[in-house]
């Protein structure tokens, strides 16, 4: 093969992989681009198929009696509970954020911005059915409760619809998050 077809050959290849790889560059904003779309679209949350309205509330439960084993600082054992419950129907009562905003905050720092904001939903336009600490429905005397643990070190809130829908046929569902246990542990409630 003569030197001048080498050449030519050589700079066709070299042409070739260039123009790729752009497309390849191109295609990745794209696809970011439309990763960060999604990310900030809101969304609500599957309907509630029972009758009752939906009220949540939280509690940091706090074991006084005894250290966590696992705390660096020899704190007592400590517990995040959220409840989801029947609630009675009230104007006055405002909805409850699917994450509270602490929570959004130490997910985006725990998780990194390739993960907070681009490849899942933005907690903050993720709405929900609850209602944020209304009183109890007096429709029932008494609920079943239900115990609800996520696994794989997610936190109960990624199964708000399933709590939510529970609520609403008449049942008080309880999870908890604990630290060490759950992939993210917020000691603040905020909001």
């Amino acid at each position: 093969m003569e030197p001048m077809v080498k050449r030519s050959l050589a700079r066709g290849c070299i042409k070739g992989f260039a123009i790729i790889a752009l497309l390849a560059i191109f295609g990745l904003g794209v696809l970011l681009a439309a990763l960060w779309l999604e990310h900030r679209s809101p969304i609500t949350l599957p309907s509630l198929t029972g009758h009752f309205a939906v009220g949540r509330t939280s509690y940091a439960w706090v074991n006084n009696r005894q250290i966590d084993e696992l705390s660096p600082s020899g704190a007592n054992r400590e517990v995040l509970v959220w409840m989801w419950y029947p609630a009675a129907a009230s104007p006055a009562s405002a909805p409850a954020d699917c994450l509270p905003p602490a929570w959004r905050t130490a997910c985006a720092r725990t998780y990194g911005v390739l993960m907070s904001d681009f490849l899942t939903r933005d907690p903050a336009v993720v709405h929900a059915h609850s209602l944020s600490d209304p009183g109890i429905s007096r429709e029932q005397k008494s609920y079943p409760v239900v115990m609800m643990r996520a696994g794989g070190g997610a936190l109960t809130t990624d199964f708000t619809t399933l709590g939510e829908d529970l609520a609403s046929h008449g049942y008080v569902v309880v999870g908890f998050d604990a630290p060490y246990r759950t992939g993210l542990w917020c000691f603040r409630m905020g909001g």
